[in-house]
């Protein structure tokens, strides 16, 4: 196994344990709304976060997917290199288009 295979597997891993911690924020900022609004008369908070719950439970989905083929490329199979370094190569995309619309939308509102 070259250095590169075991460049992408660690980034993968990595990869999974940024996305667990993400996803962990995402589930625990909506049960901290929830437990906010227990009191309150108006509880609406309950359904509009609904998607920052469900995005966490997405988020973790995909850390368990990065951390497993992290580990099976670690093993040295090249079809799981690929896999891990395709995965990689699409989260880094996707990343990339997310912050370029969050930089548009809070340049030109």
């Amino acid at each position: 196994m070259s250095n590169k295979q075991k460049l992408i597997s660690i980034f993968s891993i990595l990869s999974g344990i940024i996305l667990t911690l993400t996803g962990m924020w995402g589930i625990g900022v909506y049960l901290y709304s929830v437990i906010a609004v227990l009191e309150q008369p108006d509880k609406s908070i309950i359904f509009w976060y609904l998607p920052i719950l469900f995005i966490g439970i997405t988020l973790l989905g995909l850390a368990v997917y990065f951390i497993i083929i992290g580990r099976r490329s670690l093993k040295g199979k090249e079809s799981d290199y690929r896999l891990a370094k395709n995965s990689l190569i699409m989260l880094s995309i996707c990343f990339f288009i997310l912050l370029v619309i969050g930089i548009v939308k809070s340049t030109f509102g």
